[in-house]
């Protein structure tokens, strides 16, 4: 069980790499090795299923059946709708099934803590080929193009920065901004494990972030670093209080570099979050379906993207849905320790700005160890 768990968490970090090199030797198949992954699971996690409460799985529940019942809204084909599910909710099942994995609190800081030195290597991979030139990528099935994205094909090597020809890092995952968010995140899995050589670990993986030109991994990783300093979300409400002047000026500048680098993307973002605000009022209670948004939309059609997480569940599941899934996030946050529960608040940086969790390597990884911590005995050696 362990060693599946980690080899899961490994793949789900290639998952990219593994993709493209299906294409390249016309195996496409083995794309859909994280889907097998995620079925093993769930089947990992019924024994378990005799000392289930229902009390504490009663908003994943919920937020999943809403998800099933918005089929009888929708307008779209039952695989379409299959396509959707996994997107908008997989990743819930995922960590409810991770929490019902029973394993000592020993075995699963062995697995985070092997899982983090793994991604800790790859990464330092990832940064050689960025500095010898990631056009060796190519050679890995990799298509040879710039910035580009077309479904059912191999990722492009690179995504530059607008008016520079400049690769940005993206690890072996879908882009540079998943890349920063799930370094971020075995970041958090380092600290809360005390892993031996933190300082270097954690040294790599806040450049790694950086080099990804990452705006929302940058700010997240911000969020994420006072939140550890100060030591929660009240702490930082309470200073922000008493020095609202400092933090205004300090967030009006930050506001305006952000605007200043990139222009032409963050039009392009304003223009996606106006799209995706109108077309949720037009169903702001129930929402469109679960197709309607994000990745799910490309399979019916020429896709909607509104470059929010939120926004997605706002247009697919409507009101009801953004307040499940709120309250999901919530309950991660009571559930986990201090360090990745801070994690999870600064992960509402991404969510707001982007659709991070489309990736499901991402998804699925951050479900695994998100579940086998929340269920964690702090009583026990």
């Amino acid at each position: 069980m362990r060693q599946f768990l980690l080899y899961f968490l490994v793949l789900c970090s290639v998952s990219t790499l593994l993709a493209n090199i299906g294409f390249l030797t016309g195996i496409s198949q083995v794309k859909f090795l994280k889907e097998i992954g995620f079925l093993i699971a769930c089947l990992l996690a019924i024994p378990g299923l005799g000392r289930l409460k229902f009390s504490r799985f009663f908003v994943g529940l919920a937020l999943v059946t809403w998800a099933v019942l918005s089929f009888l809204w929708s307008d779209s084909s039952g695989l379409a709708f299959v396509y959707g599910l996994r997107y908008e909710v997989s990743f819930v099942v995922l960590f409810y099934a991770s929490y019902l994995i029973s394993m000592r609190k020993k075995q699963t800081i062995q697995v985070l803590r092997r899982f983090v030195n793994s991604y800790f290597y790859l990464t330092v991979i990832a940064m050689l080929i960025w500095l010898f030139g990631s056009e060796i990528l190519v050679h890995v099935g990799y298509r040879p193009d710039w910035s580009t994205f077309y479904i059912g094909e191999a990722t492009a090597f690179c995504q530059k920065i607008e008016h520079l020809e400049l690769c940005r890092l993206q690890g072996f995952v879908s882009g540079p901004n998943v890349f920063a968010l799930m370094s971020l995140m075995v970041l958090a899995i380092a600290r809360f494990c005390r892993i031996k050589d933190l300082f270097r670990v954690q040294s790599v993986l806040i450049a790694a972030i950086i080099l990804s030109f990452s705006r929302s991994g940058i700010l997240a990783m911000i969020l994420y670093f006072l939140l550890e300093y100060f030591g929660g979300v009240r702490a930082i409400w309470s200073f922000t209080r008493h020095n609202i002047v400092k933090i205004g000026f300090v967030f009006v500048a930050l506001c305006v570099s952000l605007l200043a680098f990139r222009s032409g993307s963050n039009l392009e973002h304003l223009l996606a979050w106006k799209a995706g605000f109108l077309s949720f009022l037009e169903s702001p209670i129930w929402g469109h379906g679960v197709n309607f948004s994000g990745p799910a939309s490309r399979f019916v059609g020429e896709g909607f993207i509104p470059e929010s997480w939120f926004l997605q569940v706002a247009n697919n599941l409507g009101l009801v849905g953004v307040g499940l899934f709120l309250m999901f996030m919530r309950e991660l946050y009571n559930k986990l320790p201090k360090s990745l529960a801070h994690f999870v608040v600064a992960m509402c940086i991404p969510l707001a700005l982007l659709h991070s969790l489309e990736d499901a390597g991402f998804a699925y990884s951050f479900a695994i160890c998100m579940g086998l911590t929340a269920n964690l005995d702090p009583q026990e050696n």
